[in-house]
């Protein structure tokens, strides 16, 4: 008797352990099944965002207005409008920018909005001059900038940033946000840049690629996202058939 009773104790132990193992196995396989659920939803509600900025820029004459806060993903290839001031003095040029096979920069003026923050706009592209201490600026009309309209999309947001030769450091090998907020000092900076599609008549070239909006991409996101989803759920319910069956044996 005492031998049977000490035999079924560690049967009994090694069934718990067993139990809780299956238990533990069951409960991730359905975490994970719920994660890759609401990553495929997330991966929607993307794709249906972007197809609704699609539709907003193929529509002709379509801006809104860009919010005090505006969230960098959410606006990133929307057309916006803004006004606000020039800083002619605080312009900047992105080196190695090509048109029709030719050298040229991109030029970038800040704008200063109502509430004191800067918007970077891209103003379009110019030649190189042979002499790259000259760099191009063309004219703007003088005082406040009223209803400019453009694309805002997000620029780099990290790596390593080059300075040209320019005096003030004003020729950047790319547009960077960290360097941005450098540019400006204390002022606040838009996480943004505005591709200029208004004509401010400094005959500079603004030819924009069209913005990627990729709500395909998306899709596709959402596709693989709910199949490891099927996936993990079946691994799951075999796990737990064979184990059971283990038990039954």
């Amino acid at each position: 008797m005492v031998v049977t009773q000490c035999s079924s104790a560690p049967a009994a132990s090694a069934s718990r352990r067993a139990s809780l193992r299956r238990a533990l196995a069951l409960l991730t396989g359905l975490a994970f099944c719920v994660l890759c659920l609401g990553l495929g939803r997330w991966q929607l509600q993307r794709a249906e965002f972007k197809a609704a900025l699609a539709a907003a820029h193929a529509a002709a004459g379509s801006a809104q207005p860009l919010p005090p806060s505006a969230d960098a993903a959410h606006y990133d290839g929307a057309r916006v409008v803004v006004s606000g001031k020039w800083l002619i003095d605080r312009t900047v040029w992105i080196d190695n920018r090509t048109h029709a096979g030719r050298a040229g920069v991109h030029v970038l003026t800040p704008l200063a909005l109502a509430d004191g923050s800067w918007l970077f706009v891209n103003r379009g592209w110019a030649p190189m001059p042979g002499d790259r201490r000259q760099l191009p600026l063309p004219s703007l009309p003088s005082g406040a900038a009223q209803a400019l309209i453009g694309v805002a999309v997000q620029p780099a947001t990290g790596g390593y940033t080059l300075a040209g030769g320019d005096a003030r450091d004003a020729l950047w090998s790319r547009i960077d946000v960290a360097q941005m907020q450098r540019w400006a000092g204390a002022a606040k900076v838009y996480p943004l840049v505005l591709q200029l599609e208004s004509n401010v008549g400094d005959g500079l070239v603004r030819e924009w690629a069209p913005p990627a909006f990729g709500p395909e991409k998306h899709r596709g996101y959402a596709l693989q996202w709910f199949l490891l989803a099927a996936l993990a759920a079946g691994l799951t319910l075999w796990f737990g058939w064979r184990s059971l069956r283990r038990d039954e044996a």
